[in-house]
């Protein structure tokens, strides 16, 4: 089993991990080909681009998605599609397997299609997994959370701002004192809208 570095890894030994998982072949100008200008351009298996380097954690379910119920069209070069004899479109797959509303009820899945989307879907899984683990990724009610403790010491700390500045600088003038309560609450009414704003957009 292929372990990716941090640094992915590179066109050829992309390629033949394609081809150890998938049995089908694969050419390091064929991998660069489909990551550069094909199927593959702009997926998130690609780590960069010049030089290539892929994640073998991605590569093998973004290939069975993306190329291989394609792979004769996806692999010959743009010369010979425009001279090849017309055929019908291949059938995509634009919602997950077994889906109730996904079109005829009659229709028979296409096998391929079906393995590639079980196998990506894993993969990706896998993926968010693995970057929950390293820190990468966190739960959005721990984020709230946070910003809600973060939002509720600000305000007690502004609250008390005012009786503090009295204390400190008991020379102030009635005037002086009401400026200052005023730009507290000024400050406290943006803390409380921008919560407010936080929980419209949920």
């Amino acid at each position: 089993m292929t372990v990716a570095t941090s640094q992915g890894l590179s066109a050829d030994k992309g390629a033949e991990l394609i081809h150890r998982e998938t049995g089908r072949s694969c050419s390091r100008q064929n991998l660069e080909k489909l990551c550069r200008k094909g199927a593959l351009k702009e997926s998130p298996c690609v780590l960069s681009s010049y030089p290539l380097r892929v994640d073998a954690a991605l590569l093998v379910a973004e290939y069975l998605a993306k190329v291989a119920p394609y792979q004769a069209e996806a692999q010959q070069p743009a010369a010979k599609v425009k001279t090849a004899t017309p055929r019908p479109a291949p059938r995509t797959v634009s919602h997950p397997p077994n889906d109730p509303d996904s079109g005829d009820p009659g229709e028979v899945p296409n096998y391929n299609e079906e393995r590639a989307w079980h196998e990506r879907e894993k993969r990706l899984i896998a993926e968010l997994e693995r970057r929950q683990k390293a820190g990468e990724l966190v739960y959005k009610a721990d984020v709230e959370q946070a910003q809600m403790a973060i939002a509720l010491t600000l305000k007690n700390q502004l609250e008390a701002l005012p009786k503090q500045i009295k204390q400190q600088l008991p020379h102030l003038s009635i005037s002086d004192e009401e400026m200052i309560e005023r730009l507290v609450a000024k400050v406290l009414t943006a803390v409380a809208d921008w919560r407010m704003d936080q929980e419209e957009e949920e």
